[in-house]
């Protein structure tokens, strides 16, 4: 992934090099509804992360302002739109800028540790907030939304916003352009934007590396495209793939497995496309 983009498009993204940037004086007077947001544990993209207008429980799902107990992995899944050639936060994000009927269904998969099966995932997962990720037991599993459409601009989660009390110029050099430093095992998106949260230049390092969970050993126990159905006419509303509870609606399309040749010890796991109009509606308490 480059660190830093020369193209017409970077002042939208706040990715720009910095030597375009100087050239052309073009600090960015304002934020950018585009927010760096995960595919999975090690690629995001931007997506347009911001409601200004339709339903208040769309709102407070796209910019993911619920009560914790309310929050859901379901609003951190991203999709893309055909229509716009942009990746929106989540599917109430893109309900807010009128694309469900451009929405691109996304591919997702879920990847365990042994032995967890889905009903296990279901009935004692507790799901991380923004990390695509669940703590099941001793174990773990984690989700991938997969980039099929390969338009979504790549990014790095890092830091991109100043202390309300910065200066105006500080402010605007940070949302301005890229350029990786990290302190403390912290991203910041520039020099500029660590310094307007209290870093000191010499303590910066110019290494775009972060430290990031890796899972290993992991098996593929869910693959499946994504239908945000939506619930009784209402498009604030959709489908859990997951929690269907109606087991014959929730088996499979298809499964297969992958088996050894013959004299050769190798893992085996089945792959599960499941049934994409389940009978679970989730709907966030306004």
């Amino acid at each position: 992934m480059a660190q830093c983009y020369c193209d017409k498009e970077c002042s939208t993204f706040g990715d720009c090099c910095l030597d375009k940037i100087n050239k052309h004086k073009n600090w960015s007077t304002k934020e950018s509804p585009l927010v760096c947001t995960s595919l999975s544990f090690n690629q995001s993209v931007f997506t347009v992360s911001n409601c200004d207008f339709g339903c208040r429980k769309c709102k407070k799902n796209c910019e993911k302002t619920v009560e914790l107990d309310d929050y859901h992995y379901i609003l951190d899944i991203p999709v893309f739109s055909n229509r716009s050639g942009l990746y929106y936060g989540n599917i109430y994000c893109a309900h807010c800028h009128h694309q469900l009927d451009a929405v691109r269904y996304p591919r997702v998969t879920i990847a365990c540790t042994s032995n967890i099966t889905i009903e296990k995932l279901t009935n004692i997962g507790v799901y991380q907030p923004g990390k695509l990720h669940w703590k099941v037991g001793k174990g773990h599993c984690s989700l991938y939304v997969h980039d099929e459409s390969q338009k979504g601009r790549k990014c790095l989660r890092s830091i991109t916003n100043c202390r309300m009390d910065s200066n105006a110029d500080t402010k605007a050099k940070c949302r301005s352009y890229s350029y990786p430093v990290t302190v403390a095992d912290k991203l910041y998106r520039n020099p500029h934007c660590a310094m307007c949260n209290g870093v000191k230049i010499s303590d910066l390092q110019c290494d775009r590396a972060k430290k990031t969970e890796i899972f290993e050993n992991q098996k593929i126990i869910l693959d499946f495209k994504w239908k945000f159905e939506r619930c009784n006419n209402t498009p604030e509303i959709v489908w859990d793939n997951i929690e269907d509870e109606d087991q014959e609606n929730r088996l499979l399309y298809f499964a297969y497995m992958f088996i050894g040749v013959i004299g050769v010890l190798a893992d085996a796991y089945v792959h599960v496309i499941l049934h994409s109009t389940p009978k679970k509606c989730i709907e966030q308490t306004p």
